[in-house]
């Protein structure tokens, strides 16, 4: 039985298909989220395989994330051109084969080339999976629908932390790839044979060009969440890399509980992902400006409060924890339904794949940055409070410059 004849089958008579459409995109977003949650889990075991220096294991687990940035635009433009199958089977396609083909790589030269397919699979995945919620679901599920589909990403890590360990020291890091590099092709697959494009969509037919990209930023609603998605990721990625050693060097706390701690984090980000849809969809009537600006003040406040936050009191230490998961942690469906009603049916695709890669960015920066001031002022505090400050002003240029109408357009 060929694809389209058993796409043709598949009616769903007792879910309906959006419902289906949701599962889908969040398995997918679980599968493409291998390569930014997977293959740090992987790079302990290729460091010790490979003798890499310390630096060198940071050039391993970058190289995937420089590879979702460069080509985030290119995913969204291929979303509107070939449609968001088949945009979706090439990306989780490029990912599986990058991590399936990785063990080959017997020096880091050799990897680098592998990582940075999968990453550009991901950046290619990234955006018409995102499309799929909104060409499906009806505006009053939308931001609901899109929490549900982005809690793919901590499920990912949990499940990849918790399972690639064990037989990358049963087996090795090379068949641990492969098997993760096989589960991902497996879902390419599973996505080509029951995910069916949305009718009436039409599909753009020029690719991006600077005058487009220019376009798209000059969007004074489009130019200010962009910017607050650069800093809100940099923010994100400084606190899931230095909370725990925050709290053993500078609070006292034993290692496993901080680990613990950053466990109730992401804990929160599940609950804040899909609580902020349903703020957005159904208290704010499909608002997404307050719902946004309420998420990122809160995580303002929050990575302010670990500035004050006392020595051997767990409870605040995790309600402090659950604060910055449920916004920190939790913005990002709001923003990628920000922006692709923001853009419009036609230049959807192209607005999610430029403001993620913009987004990308501050992903990259982050944690670097935040070291970098660590190691510069000996202060913790100082780099969260300049964090808190950066994040605070983010919200601000979101409330001045996108002037929401009453609903979404």
């Amino acid at each position: 039985m060929s694809g389209a004849t058993l796409r043709a089958k598949l009616r769903w008579p007792l879910v309906s298909y959006g419902g289906i459409v949701v599962l889908l995109a969040l398995l997918a977003q679980a599968h493409m989220a291998v390569g930014s949650q997977g293959i740090p889990v992987l790079a302990v075991f290729v460091q010790r395989d490979l003798g890499l220096t310390r630096t060198e294991l940071g050039l391993f687990v970058a190289t995937a994330q420089v590879g979702a940035c460069a080509s985030m635009l290119v995913g969204g433009w291929l979303a509107d051109t070939l449609g968001v199958r088949r945009a979706v089977m090439l990306g989780l396609g490029l990912i599986g084969l990058g991590l399936a083909t990785l063990p080959v790589a017997g020096t880091l030269a050799m990897a680098l080339p592998f990582l940075l397919v999968a990453g550009v699979g991901n950046g290619v995945a990234s955006p018409p999976i995102t499309l799929a919620i909104l060409h499906w679901l009806p505006l009053r599920l939308r931001a609901l629908a899109m929490g549900l589909k982005q809690t793919g990403v901590p499920l990912a890590g949990v499940l990849l932390a918790a399972g690639v360990p064990p037989l990358a020291e049963a087996a090795g890091w090379r068949v641990a790839a492969l098997v993760v590099g096989a589960t991902v092709l497996a879902m390419a697959t599973l996505w080509g044979l029951v995910y069916r494009d949305a009718p009436g969509r039409a599909r753009a037919e020029r690719r991006p060009t600077a005058r487009a990209v220019g376009d798209l930023l000059r969007h004074p609603g489009i130019a200010s969440v962009s910017l607050f998605a650069a800093i809100a990721a940099a923010a994100q990625f400084a606190l899931l890399s230095y909370l725990i050693l925050f709290l053993y060097e500078r609070r006292d706390f034993p290692i496993v509980f901080a680990g613990l701690v950053l466990a109730a984090a992401q804990a929160g980000s599940l609950v804040g992902r899909i609580g902020w849809g349903v703020v957005s969809d159904r208290l704010l009537r499909g608002a997404r400006k307050p719902a946004l600006c309420a998420a990122g003040g809160l995580g303002a406040l929050a990575l302010a409060a670990l500035v004050l936050l006392p020595t051997h009191l767990p409870a605040v230490a995790f309600a402090t924890a659950l604060a910055l998961g449920v916004s920190v942690l939790a913005w990002q469906a709001l923003h990628q339904v920000a922006v692709a009603e923001l853009a419009g049916a036609e230049r959807a695709g192209q607005a999610i794949g430029l403001t993620m890669a913009i987004l990308q960015v501050g992903a990259i920066v982050g944690a670097p940055l935040f070291g970098f001031l660590v190691d510069r002022t000996g202060s913790y505090e100082l780099a969260w409070l300049l964090f808190a400050a950066l994040l605070a002003a983010s919200v601000v240029a979101v409330a001045v410059g996108w002037r929401e109408q009453a609903g979404p357009t």
